[in-house]
């Protein structure tokens, strides 16, 4: 398996680290750095044909990315997962912001690309636990059990919101079940169970904290999902709590989640304000409602600009 690292994540990388020996006293690095690079300067005009400038550069780049040890986490992270085997390539970029940090697995599968901020560099048993988990997010997609799509086509077609939010969805719960199969593992994980829990939490509204609670170790528990579960319950939540035998109501419906950001089953608008006064509409409401939306239950749920638009209607 060859790896390689953009050039510019290299340089950036290298610089960093020099400044920081720098300020903690150490300029031997930094004297060494320019002994080797402000000859090229001399050596190699401006006007030079090519770009041998720049690839005298790298070089030096890439021998002080290798001096300071930065080779070092991909390599011992790889040897953790055997189902990579067939990768013939994985190429290191650098991501703008750390938020933009990714893995991914080209289209003829042998080829995979991972993206780092440079600041990541700075913390190395962080940068493992990063590329744990991203390596594990490859080798499910390695997986044909785990059946992952090579394109955009495992998505539903639906309109550009509805698919953000579900596509926010689908990745925030194979997070979730990356970490809970490294954790059993006994490896270190970018998030432990609490902080997962409360990222599903916040997610969800009106879902009694017994339901979530049983809802969120069902799937955290879980040893082998497949795409198409995990994208069944990112289109709809209800699922989600179904897997912890959860989300049932006093009178033994269903209750859908009230799911931040999902769409209003009336308005079918995005909504982040779902009304809390369902329990109590008048069934004369309710009617009114189901003449417009025959397959609506309260259960359903339904944003506050709908309801007041039916409280209005009705004179309430």
């Amino acid at each position: 398996m060859t790896i390689r690292y953009e050039p510019s994540l290299m340089e950036e990388v290298v610089l960093r680290e020099l400044r920081q020996l720098e300020e903690k006293g150490d300029l031997r690095p930094t004297q060494k750095y320019h002994a080797l690079a402000d000859p090229i300067y001399e050596r190699i005009p401006a006007n030079a044909r090519g770009n041998r400038r720049e690839v005298e550069f790298e070089n030096i780049h890439k021998k002080f990315f290798q001096e300071f040890g930065f080779l070092e986490p991909m390599e011992k992270a790889l040897l953790e997962f055997p189902a990579l085997g067939a990768v013939e390539e994985v190429f290191v970029k650098k991501a703008a912001r750390q938020g933009e940090q990714w893995a991914d697995l080209g289209r003829d599968r042998k080829r995979v690309g991972i993206r780092i901020h440079p600041a990541q560099f700075e913390d190395t048993p962080g940068l493992l636990r990063y590329l744990k988990h991203e390596l594990q997010h490859v080798a499910d997609m390695l997986d044909e059990a785990f059946g992952h799509p090579s394109s955009e086509e495992g998505f539903p077609d639906t309109s550009p919101a509805e698919l953000v939010l579900i596509k926010d969805r689908y990745h925030a719960l194979w997070d979730i079940h990356i970490d809970g199969r490294l954790q059993r593992r006994g490896k270190e994980t970018i998030f432990d169970r609490e902080r997962h829990f409360e990222r599903f939490a916040v997610s969800y509204r009106n879902v009694p904290l017994a339901q979530l609670t049983a809802a969120f170790e069902a799937f955290w528990e879980a040893e082998r999902l497949t795409h198409t579960e995990i994208l069944a319950m990112a289109m709809d939540p209800a699922k989600v709590l179904d897997r912890g035998e959860a989300g049932r109501t006093a009178q033994g419906k269903r209750r859908r989640p009230l799911f931040a950001g999902s769409l209003c089953p009336l308005c079918r608008f995005p909504t982040f304000g779902w009304s809390n006064d369902l329990d109590t509409l008048p069934q004369s409401i309710v009617e009114s409602v189901k003449k417009d939306v025959p397959a609506w239950e309260p259960e359903d749920g339904a944003c506050d600009r709908c309801v007041e638009l039916y409280k209005v209607r009705a004179g309430v």
